[in-house]
């Protein structure tokens, strides 16, 4: 089977993917403000709490989420 013109552009092509600035993630710690308001908005992508929870309730919720199904 010979190569198609497209198949060899697909093999030798690299895909460049751009980030997009409005939806940084944030690591706060505390929670402030500026970040929940940023992530109301949708300009921020996801804020990282890392003394929110204890290690244990993380596991409990997520447990919890494991066992509860979702609608689409």
């Amino acid at each position: 089977m010979k190569p198609t013109d497209a198949d060899h552009l697909i093999r030798n092509t690299k895909v460049v993917q751009q980030v997009d600035p409005l939806f940084d993630a944030e690591t706060a710690s505390p929670l402030s403000r500026d970040a929940l308001l940023r992530l109301a908005a949708g300009t921020l992508g996801t804020v990282r709490v890392p003394d929110m929870l204890t290690p244990e309730l993380c596991e409990r919720i997520t447990a919890q989420l494991d066992g509860t199904e979702f609608s689409t």
